[in-house]
């Protein structure tokens, strides 16, 4: 007892002589939690205020320094690197700090020597010697990265980009071939029984960013006849029975990690002697900033006499190191004279959550809507219904395995409760399943 009584005596002065010390571990605690968690403002807010508890403190600068670095604010962590390295020269943790700013920000031979300096100074490290690979071949010094490259080839042998540095496939472009078949059966709707459809699709990406692809898609419906009932809107026909679609698409995007854009355009080719055919066009985009994504799309359907139009913006957070929760509204709007039922008159508004988790072997997605919608275009285009029906709630589940492999096999299932059909209040159920594989080829 006595014992403890002078350990808490102890403790006791060393507040009372460094009155600002227990705030200043706790704040430099508060940015460490916080950069966990990716909230970059809140992690330079603590480390602004332990640095108030104790202006000296190396490990709330270094910490400012990582915080600048992950948020992606590179030319500011240059330039606080730039006085860190000179006040304190042998702080190895700073000498990363000031490399990673380096990197990030293009000057790639300001971080070679920055890597080559903490290889020298704090001993072999294979993380560290390949990024020094990549910054001397970033840097156009090919020969000297490869010879840095080929020492940790065994210790990461799928990072493409040490690949390219070794002299290993050159070329810039990956490829990415996809075939899948769908299957949407109907239980309680009128006329139409199923939906069949095969997709063949090839995406080319290239290490700017930029990616490109082309897909075509062949759809069977099958059903009972329609006479007197309105029959398929999308064509005008009164019959399911033997009704066809060829959907080709084009489409295009960009990303950068933090930033993305998406365009699509397909066209539904109807295969029924009427040649009828729709356009529809896609816009999607979204910024993370911090734990946050925001985004929204557009897509819009054109055919003679009508235009369907729906806007989903997005609000995501990232959470846990490997999941994102998207809250998404979407709004519906059908404009023109020739809109054949009542299905799509008038604005129609719903919302759904979307929860992605990204794990070492699969990116797992169960998605849930409810409000009342017509189902025209989903998955940023890649996926067209022309039936006349509304819903009023669904949910999906999709997995994508293996995406690092040579093939990555994918699969989705769903559900969706029905509502309307042309135009008439009516009940039913849809449930359907999508398989497939995509190839990755570089």
């Amino acid at each position: 007892m006595i014992r403890y009584i002078a350990a808490a005596g102890i403790l006791l002065a060393a507040v009372r002589a460094f009155p600002g010390e227990v705030e200043h571990r706790l704040y430099l605690q508060e940015g460490w939690t916080a950069r966990q968690e990716k909230r970059y403002s809140d992690a330079l807010d603590a480390y602004a205020k332990a640095l108030r508890e104790n202006p000296a403190s190396e490990e709330a600068q270094t910490g400012t320094l990582f915080t600048l670095v992950e948020q992606g604010e590179y030319r500011k962590a240059v330039t606080l690197s730039d006085t860190l390295t000179v006040r304190y020269p042998g702080n190895l943790w700073i000498m990363k700090g000031a490399a990673a700013a380096n990197f990030g920000a293009g000057n790639y031979r300001n971080a070679a020597a920055g890597y080559a300096k903490i290889l020298e100074e704090g001993g072999d490290d294979p993380s560290m010697r390949l990024k020094l690979g990549l910054s001397l071949y970033r840097a156009g010094d090919h020969d000297a990265a490869a010879l840095e490259c080929g020492k940790v080839s065994d210790d990461f042998p799928d990072n493409l980009e040490l690949q390219r540095c070794l002299g290993r496939n050159l070329a810039p472009w990956s490829f990415y071939p996809q075939a899948y078949i769908s299957y949407l059966s109907y239980s309680g709707a009128r006329n139409i029984n199923s939906v069949g459809t095969a997709t063949a699709r090839m995406e080319a990406y290239h290490l700017s960013g930029f990616g490109f692809f082309g897909e075509c898609s062949y759809s069977w419906y099958s059903g009972e006849s329609a006479a007197g009932a309105g029959g398929n809107p999308a064509s005008g026909s009164s019959s399911w029975e033997n009704y066809r679609q060829i959907t080709p698409g084009l489409g295009a995007y960009y990303s950068d990690g933090r930033f993305q854009v998406f365009g699509h355009w397909s066209a539904v080719i109807e295969q029924d002697g009427s040649d009828s055919m729709s356009n529809i066009v896609s816009l999607y985009g979204y910024y993370r900033i911090g734990r946050f994504r925001l985004g929204g799309g557009i897509d819009a359907g054109f055919r003679d006499g009508y235009t369907t139009i729906q806007y989903t913006p997005e609000l995501g957070v990232f959470f846990g190191g490997h999941y994102r929760l998207s809250i998404l509204p979407m709004a519906q709007q059908c404009l023109g004279d020739q809109v054949q039922t009542g299905v799509r008159t008038g604005t129609r508004f719903s919302a759904g959550l979307e929860l992605e988790a990204a794990f070492r072997y699969a990116d797992i997605t169960a998605s849930f809507y409810y409000g009342d919608r017509w189902q025209t275009v989903e998955q940023r285009g890649l996926v067209t219904w022309t039936g006349d029906e509304a819903y009023r709630w669904g949910a999906e589940l999709r997995a994508l395995f293996m995406q690092g492999g040579t093939a990555s096999p994918f699969i989705s299932i769903r559900a969706d409760r029905g509502a309307e059909q042309y135009g008439a209040d009516r009940s039913f159920y849809t449930l359907g399943v999508s398989a497939g594989v995509r190839l990755n080829i570089r």
